[in-house]
């Protein structure tokens, strides 16, 4: 069964990570000036901590719930987010950013299939999620 819920975490991590994207996408199109909140997800840092912190203190049975509740909280405030302030709209020309994403997100997964470390797994997932906002920024000033 921990086997199962991994793999669903791993797929709406990645299913997040592309509407986390997005969302940074049609930020930077309708902010121009980026401060630091809107490069670090400080957020982001916070699940991570408590994800860290419960790691040190707790058995490794429960990671699997404790990962797939966080990605189902940041999922569902992303998606609020992209309704309430952003909308639906095109977003063409955008796919380098996607494709580097779904790469690492490739990686991660052959990684897990192969050493079946899920701790590592889910705490390099959870920093990533820290830098994608910096990520969309440098590409859409590289472009």
């Amino acid at each position: 069964m921990n086997n199962v819920v991994s793999w669903i975490s791993i797929g709406l991590w990645i299913i997040y990570g592309l509407l986390f994207i997005y969302r940074e996408i049609l930020r930077n199109k309708k902010m121009k000036n980026n401060n630091i909140f809107h490069l670090i997800r400080f957020d982001t840092i916070l699940f991570l901590a408590i994800y860290i912190f419960y790691q040190y203190y707790a058995d490794n049975i429960k990671f699997f719930y404790l990962y797939l509740a966080l990605i189902i909280t940041n999922i569902v405030y992303i998606i609020y987010d992209i309704v309430d302030n952003y909308g639906r709209q095109k977003n063409k020309g955008n796919i380098l950013y996607y494709l580097v994403f779904i790469i690492i997100s490739i990686g991660l997964c052959f990684y897990y299939a192969l050493t079946n470390n899920y701790l590592l797994v889910t705490t390099i997932t959870l920093v990533i999620n820290i830098f994608i906002p910096l990520y969309v920024w440098l590409l859409n000033h590289i472009k």
